[in-house]
């Protein structure tokens, strides 16, 4: 840990209930402050959103393993743009055996995405979406966030994506439920949010955060071996 932090920055002097550190690791996804007084204990700070995550494995809260594509980790973007990160650790989650996930409500998984607080100062660098908690108030911002996802986790890791279409449903838990399938295609993503309310509302939902979604992802190609026999 101590090798890793000094491989960014570091600032010389900070002062924490009287007692004054050498921060290391910054930006890192963790910070390690080295006490002034050799005598006083060293801090280990783990940065949102990885301190939920580290939290969960030191008490013995987290699955066993978690199956990661190498090329996501290996990614610059989900690195740029951590939402897109933390959308396919969600995703991960809610895959099945079958090529269809369970539905989850928008709203849900958006927060999960860390849509709000803790991801919102590097949206907005990125994209100029607004300050505050602008994200989750907004329908129209909900929309574009959930089509960024959907269409970069469609068009990157070829030759098979991790999002071939998705289906959104009014309610998923009453016995009324309707769902409209939908693919990501050329035309989806140049689909503009007053358009895609007049989907929204031919299932009977107003508000895209009310709605659940659940993804598909491609089947797996089963390849046919021909047996030639010899004469």
């Amino acid at each position: 840990m101590f090798s890793g932090a000094f491989t960014t920055y570091t600032i010389e002097s900070i002062m924490i209930d009287g007692k004054e550190y050498k921060v290391h690791g910054i930006p890192n996804f963790y910070k390690l402050y080295e006490p002034k007084n050799p005598k006083s204990e060293w801090i280990v700070e783990f940065n949102a959103p990885y301190n939920q995550w580290i939290l969960e494995v030191l008490n013995g809260q987290a699955k066993q393993f978690y199956i990661y594509n190498p090329k996501e980790i290996e990614d610059p973007e989900t690195s740029k743009r951590p939402y897109l990160h933390l959308f396919y650790r969600e995703y991960i989650k809610m895959k099945r055996s079958i090529p269809l996930t369970m539905p989850i409500k928008v709203i849900n998984l958006l927060t999960k995405c860390g849509i709000g607080r803790e991801i919102l100062e590097v949206i907005n660098l990125l994209t100029k979406c607004g300050i505050g908690n602008e994200i989750l108030v907004r329908p129209k911002e909900c929309f574009r966030v959930l089509k960024e996802f959907l269409i970069y986790f469609n068009t990157h890791y070829e030759p098979i994506p991790k999002i071939e279409s998705f289906n959104l449903y009014n309610d998923f838990h009453k016995t009324d439920t309707v769902k409209l399938p939908l693919s990501i295609s050329e035309a989806f993503k140049e689909y503009p949010y007053e358009d895609f309310k007049d989907l929204l509302a031919a299932i009977g939902v107003k508000d895209i955060r009310d709605a659940y979604i659940s993804f598909t992802r491609p089947r797996a190609k089963i390849k046919l071996k021909q047996k030639i026999r010899s004469r």
